[in-house]
């Protein structure tokens, strides 16, 4: 299976990688203290009506509906 796979990785090297390939990564964490971080990245690489449509679909999910 495909987890299994990837639990195999250790997670700098993939978040390496994806970098390398254009991607920007962060670790969040399971309690959730950074579900808006994408948001501040966004924010921060001027991205503002992006950050905007993230932050309105996290809260969304959140809700359990959308918004």
């Amino acid at each position: 299976e495909t987890h299994d796979i990837l639990e195999e990785l250790d997670s700098d090297d993939i978040i390496e990688v994806m970098s390398k390939r254009g991607y920007s990564c962060f670790k969040g964490s399971s309690s959730g203290d950074n579900v808006f971080s994408s948001v501040e990245h966004l924010l921060d690489c001027g991205l503002v009506d992006t950050a905007r449509a993230e932050a309105m679909m996290i809260v969304g999910k959140i809700l359990g509906r959308s918004l």
